[in-house]
């Protein structure tokens, strides 16, 4: 009696055990259908690749992207890259490691592609949210300049400045608007109009050059470095 209680026991187990198996079975090939099964290893840490949409204070909807136009001022500091910055604001089409390091993040999968794609991701985010939303980006950053290279290739579209802006303004406007396919407006040579205004230019009351830029273009700090610069320079 007790050897047939055993039996049927062990019969009702290996059924069950048998549902279960078939089940799980199941659930991975579901997992594996929705995933894709990706054969690269870093694919499946790869950022999400959907352009960052902002609300306008139009209500129109932009769709923020890295194949989107970008502009990147950069320079030295005290050269003039905050009024670049203000008469950009001003127009309405735009805003503006060690090797064993490496290779633990290689045998990690954080490739070359990953680190590139976070990167470009947090600087889209910065540069999106930074102020009102428009058609193309602007970013102002002296310092700009030492990652030209690296953001030519996070941002294939973008395109970076050198001017003479004091000295030429409507001049160089002109050339600057062209290289950069923006129509003209006299907006950005009357920038002062706007700054502090809703929609208008957006400035940090900390940053040493605001001071400056909040007049009309001229020539009070060109004229004081005048005198100044030494000759093995010029």
């Amino acid at each position: 009696m007790r050897l047939l209680v055993w039996r049927a026991l062990l019969a009702a187990g290996l059924a069950l055990a048998l549902v279960l198996a078939i089940q799980l079975g199941q659930q991975v090939l579901e997992c594996q259908a929705v995933l894709g099964a990706p054969q690269n290893p870093w694919q499946a840490m790869r950022p999400e690749q959907e352009d960052l949409v902002m609300m306008g204070t139009d209500y129109v909807e932009y769709h923020c992207g890295k194949a989107m136009p970008h502009i990147f001022v950069g320079g030295v500091p005290l050269s003039c890259t905050t009024l670049m910055h203000v008469m950009l604001d001003a127009h309405l089409e735009a805003w503006s490691k060690s090797r064993g390091e490496k290779l633990r993040l290689d045998e990690a999968s954080v490739t070359d592609q990953a680190l590139e794609a976070t990167m470009q991701a947090f600087i889209l985010e910065v540069i999106a949210k930074h102020g009102q939303p428009a058609g193309i980006l602007c970013n102002k950053d002296p310092f700009t300049l030492k990652s030209s290279v690296c953001l030519s290739r996070l941002f294939p579209n973008s395109k970076s400045l050198l001017m003479q802006l004091v000295l030429h303004p409507r001049c160089s406007l002109k050339l600057i608007l062209n290289f950069l396919g923006i129509t003209w407006s006299d907006a950005v040579l009357h920038y002062e109009d706007l700054i502090g205004k809703p929609g208008g230019v957006s400035l940090f009351k900390i940053e040493q050059s605001t001071v400056q830029v909040i007049k009309p273009v001229n020539l009070e700090a060109l004229i004081k470095k005048t005198g100044h610069i030494p000759a093995d320079m010029m």
